[in-house]
């Protein structure tokens, strides 16, 4: 199993909700999936966005992947890990005790029926949505609209 099969499902999870979705958008680092749901646009500016939900992907470093996803609860109103979930099945109540106590959600994603449970639920961070951040999605959302006419 690779990220890149974990990658489409958790994508089309975060745009059944709502969301338009980014790959590898640099913030503090790379995060694999961002998913952002834009308010109206009007007029020619950068709409506002209602909520960005961070998703880091991992097949099995859990220390690794709660680092990530807790270091993106800065940008992100909602952060993720995705993991296989034949790996989730085999954790320690331990281990999703971190996911918890960091405010991390975790996401266990089915490749056989290409489906996500979540297994623990992201807390709402409280943040300032960067400008900075706002913009690099809005780009990045105006660029791939255009490869795809």
């Amino acid at each position: 199993m690779t990220e890149k099969q974990l990658r489409k499902i958790v994508e089309k999870w975060l745009q059944d909700k709502g969301c338009y979705v980014a790959h590898e958008i640099m913030v503090s680092g790379y995060i694999d999936l961002i998913g952002a749901k834009y308010k109206t646009r009007i007029g020619r500016e950068i709409p506002g966005v209602e909520e960005i939900i961070g998703v880091e992907l991992k097949i099995s470093d859990i220390l690794g992947v709660i680092g990530q996803a807790f270091n993106n609860c800065w940008f992100c109103d909602y952060s993720y890990a995705a993991m296989p979930k034949e790996n989730i099945s085999k954790m320690r109540q331990a281990s999703l005790d971190k996911f918890k106590s960091r405010g991390v959600g975790l996401l266990a994603v089915d490749v056989e029926s290409n489906q996500v449970e979540v297994i623990v639920e992201a807390n709402k961070n409280s943040i300032e949505h960067s400008p900075n951040i706002l913009r690099r999605l809005w780009n990045f959302k105006i660029r791939h609209s255009a490869m795809k006419k």
